[in-house]
């Protein structure tokens, strides 16, 4: 087992017997309602660990585990390498079906290098293996590739996404990755006619991509140019850009959204992580939508600014488990975070400049550690008979600008930039212990209200 096919076998055992004396243990807890799972790698199948460079190459800084599933709050873990030959994490793990354990190896600018992941049903003690792969089966480049011809190879690589994903279910690649060169990727009917301040290049001739675009189960999208410079416009997709899957990882790629579209939807639980979704000058219509069965989904640093078209927002979870962090959510004149329903982890986040920061109805849901200000409307609205919780956050205002800290209103009147809004009837959100307010003053409102 050598590079580049593999880093190595990944044992996620749950059984004593399968596992080696040097691993940590698992019990089985299954009467209440758990797993506790032993994540290992560098262990041969037969359970020696194997010794030498080869398990970890350089390149590597750290490993992510990420296990996700229905009716579940994702869990998430990241080990620095420094020089081990085997690394244990433990997770305790709710019995249910569909629990996905992903393992990413990252470099230390945080660029995808290997994965692996293997969904499984948990009830009570089983044995799971992740295989680990080089990073692509499948290389997409717009400026060398030639779907006719080449056969997907990083020397003969396709042309567009649409032929890779094609070509990934043609040959039945598990987990298929498939790693996109720098470039612009387009549908027939052309670019975004309006490209975005912060992108005036786009304006190019029309492509060959078919939206949307269509992810498998497990599959990966890794977009490898630097600083969001693999585009994938879909100007003319009227209604979706990329739909997800269940296990499907999006990373590295900038998203343009128009004609009241959804840049990335998905009705399983899937990872959309350092992504850039914008829209295109008019009228997009939602940055992400989660779906009813995408428990267990994360959306991790990533931006997502000018969603525009009215009625719609940055993100919405529709009675889902949800976790939202280290994102920027700006300038969307509909709205940052619409949480309909079902559980939502949101921390660490940067939400400014939207008509509201975050919207909560009928939803359990925790805000941390995150700057949310100068929202057009209010920067958290709850109309939810569950308490919001968001403490240790920032706000417009603290004690330093008002007597008694954040403004907040109990009319469900919810304008004028207050900073927590919630209706009467509803236990008021906890906001107290709050972080100081936000410096700098507040920006431009949005162009379009979300009335």
């Amino acid at each position: 087992m050598k590079f580049p096919q593999y880093i190595g076998l990944l044992a996620l055992c749950l059984l004593i017997a399968s596992c080696s004396s040097g691993s940590s243990s698992v019990s089985d807890s299954s009467d209440e309602g758990w797993t506790e799972v032993s994540v290992t790698i560098g262990e041969r199948s037969g359970g020696s660990a194997a010794q030498g460079p080869e398990l970890f190459p350089a390149s590597i800084e750290t490993f992510r585990f990420t296990v996700t599933g229905p009716d579940m709050s994702p869990m998430k873990e990241i080990v620095d390498v420094q020089g081990q030959d085997t690394i244990t994490v433990v997770f305790v793990v709710p019995n249910g079906p569909d629990r996905c354990f992903r393992i990413d190896a990252l470099d230390g600018d945080g660029r995808l290098l290997y994965s692996g992941v293997t969904c499984a049903d948990i009830q009570g003690p089983t044995s799971v293996t992740v295989y680990m792969r080089t990073q692509c089966d499948i290389y997409v480049d717009i400026n060398t590739g030639d779907d006719d011809i080449n056969d997907g190879s990083i020397a003969m690589p396709l042309e567009t996404i649409t032929r890779a994903i094609e070509e990934a279910g043609i040959r039945e690649i598990d987990n298929a990755v498939i790693c996109v060169a720098a470039g612009t990727y387009y549908g027939s009917g052309g670019y975004a006619y309006a490209p975005p301040p912060s992108a005036p290049e786009l304006a190019v001739g029309p492509g060959n991509e078919t939206f949307p675009l269509l992810l498998q189960s497990g599959m990966s999208l890794i977009c490898t140019g630097s600083d969001f410079t693999t585009v994938i416009d879909a100007f003319d997709a009227w209604s979706l850009a990329i739909q997800g899957a269940t296990g499907a990882l999006i990373q590295g790629c900038r998203v343009i959204v128009d004609n009241y579209e959804t840049g990335i939807f998905s009705n399983g639980p899937m990872t959309i992580d350092n992504v850039l979704i914008e829209g295109g000058g008019c009228c997009a219509g939602e940055g992400i939508s989660l779906g009813i069965s995408s428990d267990g989904s994360v959306v991790s640093n990533s931006i997502i600014r000018d969603i525009n078209g009215g009625g719609e927002t940055a993100i919405y979870a529709n009675d889902s488990n949800v976790t939202i962090t280290d994102t920027e959510i700006s300038d969307n004149a509909s709205g940052g975070i619409y949480i309909d329903g079902g559980v939502a982890n949101i921390t660490g986040n940067t939400i400014y400049n939207n008509a509201f920061g975050i919207e909560v109805y009928e939803a359990d849901v925790t805000v941390r550690n995150s700057e949310i200000y100068c929202n057009w409307d209010a920067d958290l609205i709850s109309d939810s008979s569950t308490q919001v919780d968001a403490i240790n956050n920032s706000w417009d205002h603290d004690s330093t600008t008002e007597p008694t800290g954040p403004t907040i209103s109990s009319s469900g009147s919810c304008s004028g930039g207050i900073d927590i809004c919630y209706w009467g009837v509803n236990p008021a959100p906890l906001f107290d212990p709050f972080n100081s307010a936000v410096s700098g003053g507040c920006l431009t409102p949005p162009l379009v209200s979300k009335e």
